[in-house]
């Protein structure tokens, strides 16, 4: 016979063993981002020394050098003028499809607008095969 409150202990346990694995696979994903952040912020003696996590300085000079040397400003205008313009086409093309699958009826319509949901379920950068 089970005793009255040995079901309730094992739910507690395995929710414990559950909140331990989120939390060490969180820290396994975080991880690498921490060590990215806190190699941003140190010197380049720091990076190559035997320093392994915190670093000895906290060191800005690395951003300022990047905000100095990349044209950021010209790439911010050239992803508007493509975003947008890629979004004012896409506006277009998709209104016209949506009229023509909501009004007309054609061969293999049914198909067609699964082909069209398929298309825009699957990311982009999922199709594109690396050289």
């Amino acid at each position: 016979m089970n005793q009255p409150g040995t079901n309730l202990q094992q739910r507690g346990i395995t929710t414990l063993v559950v909140y331990v694995a989120v939390v060490a696979c969180s820290g396994l994903f975080l991880f690498p981002f921490l060590w990215m952040v806190l190699t941003a912020i140190k010197t380049a003696r720091d990076i190559f020394s035997h320093s392994w996590f915190w670093p000895h300085r906290v060191y800005l000079g690395s951003f300022v050098n990047v905000l100095n040397t990349v044209p950021f400003g010209i790439y911010f205008r050239n992803t508007f003028v493509f975003v947008f313009g890629l979004l004012f086409c896409q506006m277009i093309t998709v209104t016209f499809a949506a009229f023509a699958f909501a009004r007309f009826k054609f061969r293999m319509k049914d198909l067609l607008f699964a082909l069209l949901l398929v298309q825009l379920m699957i990311a982009p950068q999922t199709l594109i095969a690396p050289n």
